[in-house]
């Protein structure tokens, strides 16, 4: 992609990532970064509209950023043009401002699709020799939606004094892959809240045929209600992985990892679910990216994912995606994932079980020496898989600690899980 540049020099000249391993950095701050997540979640469940602005002021409070912000791309210009969509700080006064991609630093983040450090980036993008305050340390992160960068989440420092360090690069990816997840939600409301006032003016003039309008306002209104209520249980739901996660971990650093992860399950399944909350959730993609996001995928350390075609209600997708993060989280730790030998197949059918359809799910691990014994302690991934199955859906699930490697067996009920019905031959 072609940049504005001075004609002797590249980017890297002004690219100084490497040095965020040798600075000196503060411990991670896992406290400060827990209530930040909450506090956008609280945000995303009672003013949508204020979640990018709340995610820039927190990035001021936890980088000790002089100014901080969020760039989305638009259409316009000949790659696109960057708005800023949120700014706190000195940077302020250019809220709403745009630039062309190509002219941006976030240009060359979202091209490379990770955290990036410029110093005095001017030196190579002559647009931002006019922004005031002037930029001296600017660190972005890539701002994700269906998995494809559109933008960035950026901290500044505007002295020459200031320096990011590296666990400032840890929190604004943290905020950025939570915020971004948020905002998609809150985007897929928004359409839908628009869809439905269109649907409204044509009635008023009477453009469509009354009929077809009937039929298009009952689809626009079931989905803003879909995702009215969506986004009204988003804040329960992470209350109670935050607070269950906080009663079986016994290490803060603990928590935050485990909390991370168990959060990007969830917003895997709630990105996917604003795209059409009536579509359903595809069960082998869902097993796919919750293997994925271990590094495991279909043919290497998975052995197989098979069935038919299945797809599930949110509500069921939001729990078998977090029963899937906390298998593999244990098989990162104890089982499949942890030796090179070890491998992983998943499999489910529709089986007639106590004259009912059942979806029964098989998670197989072998190639792991084990002894055989259950164990002794139980944390919230157990109770999640025996407990919360049963609760949420009705299930019944099972766990054998073979000497080669773990078998659950999950059974759940195809009228409490399936957004279409399919019966067994």
């Amino acid at each position: 992609m072609t940049q504005y540049k001075d004609p002797s020099g590249s980017v890297d000249d002004v690219l100084i990532t490497a040095e965020l391993a040798s600075r000196p950095s503060r411990n991670p701050g896992y406290e400060a970064e827990s209530r930040a997540l909450g506090r956008l979640a609280q945000e995303m469940a009672t003013n949508p509209g204020g979640v990018l602005q709340t995610c820039a002021e927190l990035v001021m409070e936890l980088c000790q950023a002089d100014s901080a912000g969020i760039s989305i791309l638009e259409p316009g210009g000949t790659s696109g043009m960057l708005r800023w969509r949120a700014a706190a700080g000195g940077f302020a006064p250019n809220l709403h401002g745009t630039m062309p991609r190509e002219a941006s630093p976030c240009g060359t983040v979202m091209e490379r699709n990770r955290v990036l450090l410029f110093h005095e980036a001017e030196r190579f993008f002559p647009d931002l020799r006019g922004v005031e305050p002037r930029i001296y340390e600017n660190l972005l992160a890539p701002w994700h939606v269906n998995g494809e960068a559109v933008g960035t989440l950026w901290a500044i420092k505007h002295s020459p004094e200031g320096k990011f360090d590296a666990e400032d690069a840890r929190l604004l990816q943290s905020l950025a892959r939570f915020a971004a997840a948020a905002f998609q939600m809150t985007s897929a409301l928004d359409e839908a809240k628009e869809s439905q006032e269109e649907l409204q003016r044509r009635i008023e003039k009477g453009i469509q045929a009354e009929a077809a309008l009937r039929a298009s306002e009952s689809r626009a209104r079931l989905l803003l209600s879909e995702l009215q209520h969506r986004v009204r249980n988003t804040l329960a739901v992470i209350r109670s992985i935050a607070r269950r996660t906080a009663v079986t971990n016994e290490t803060v650093e603990d928590y935050a990892m485990h909390l991370d992860g168990r959060i990007d399950a969830f917003a895997r399944v709630q990105a996917a679910v604003t795209r059409d909350p009536t579509a359903g959730l595809d069960l082998e993609l869902l097993v796919a990216e919750g293997l994925l996001a271990f590094g495991a995928q279909e043919g290497e350390r998975v052995a197989g994912i098979t069935g038919p075609e299945v797809r599930l209600k949110p509500k069921a997708a939001e729990t078998i995606a977090l029963v899937i993060h906390e298998l593999a989280t244990n098989a990162v730790k104890y089982g499949a994932l942890s030796t090179d030998q070890g491998r992983i197949t998943v499999g489910w059918s529709i089986d007639r079980m106590e004259d009912e359809p059942r979806l029964v799910v098989r998670w197989i691990e072998t190639g792991v020496r084990l002894s055989g014994e259950t164990p002794r302690r139980r944390g919230f991934g157990t109770e999640l898989i025996e407990r919360t199955l049963a609760y949420e859906l009705n299930g019944k699930a099972s766990l054998e600690f073979t000497p080669d490697g773990l078998h659950c067996i999950i059974s759940l009920p195809v009228g409490e899980i399936l957004a279409e019905q399919v019966l067994p031959r």
